[in-house]
């Protein structure tokens, strides 16, 4: 039993909301995802939270960049006024990396419950929900691989 609380407070521990795009993406991270020299997508196949790449990175057309740019710093995709998180298992399907410079920002993506995760440093996450940008984010997943049939038959 005592395990089990253990778990449990640590799973809400991680799962806890940011409450900002600041708290969310650090300052820094805010300019490398606004700003990005290259954003790069890769697929990914999730063996029990353990996420490797099952793709070659594609890079992004400008146009591309820029909408998950301005998606990703919207801030009303991130319910951060509301109640709670969600209380899902995600299954990383895909991943944006974005670089600047020498510096890089991972987002990782579940198209099932529409969280993401910040990788910002090895072993340093912070994940959100992005529920509103579902469809923005999927579309561009799907126009950079549009032969991957599981990809393919997600709903936007």
């Amino acid at each position: 039993m005592r395990y089990l609380l253990a778990f449990l407070l640590l799973t809400a521990s991680l799962l806890a909301s940011p409450t900002s795009l600041k708290d969310l993406y650090g300052a820094r991270g805010l300019d490398i995802i606004g700003n990005p020299d290259t954003v790069s997508a890769i697929l990914l196949k999730d063996r029990n939270g353990d996420p490797k790449a099952r793709s070659k990175k594609v890079p992004l057309t400008p146009e591309q960049k820029r909408v998950v740019s301005a998606a990703l710093l919207d801030r009303r995709i991130y319910g951060f006024d509301s109640e709670g998180t969600k209380v899902c298992l995600p299954i990383w399907n895909a991943r944006l990396l974005f670089t600047k410079g020498s510096e890089s920002r991972q987002i990782d993506f579940c198209f099932h419950c529409n969280v993401l995760s910040i990788h910002s440093a090895p072993e340093q996450s912070t994940d959100a929900d992005f529920d509103p940008a579902h469809a923005i984010l999927l579309g561009i997943f799907k126009q950079a691989f549009p032969k991957d049939k599981f990809l393919q038959h997600l709903d936007d």
